[in-house]
């Protein structure tokens, strides 16, 4: 995942990212490809999936709308 201002690789976890370029904070919300609802995020023994309520399915990270926002800190 890139910035969305300078194109720097972004490193983090799951919510929260900060550019190893410019050192910007970016907090990512992440929507169901398929209805556009906001997903809840499952941690289990191994990488987060998240589940959509509307769809009433699991979906990968791969299969989502990643939106950034600068991150406040709040």
């Amino acid at each position: 995942m890139n910035c969305p201002d300078c194109n720097g690789e972004l490193k983090g976890r799951v919510k929260h990212f900060t550019c190893e370029a410019c050192g910007k904070k970016w907090l990512a919300e992440y929507t169901c490809r398929i209805c556009g609802a906001e997903t809840e995020k499952n941690q289990s023994c191994g990488a987060p999936t998240f589940y959509c309520r509307p769809c009433q399915s699991l979906r990968s990270r791969e299969n989502l709308n990643i939106d950034l926002s600068p991150d406040s800190g709040e």
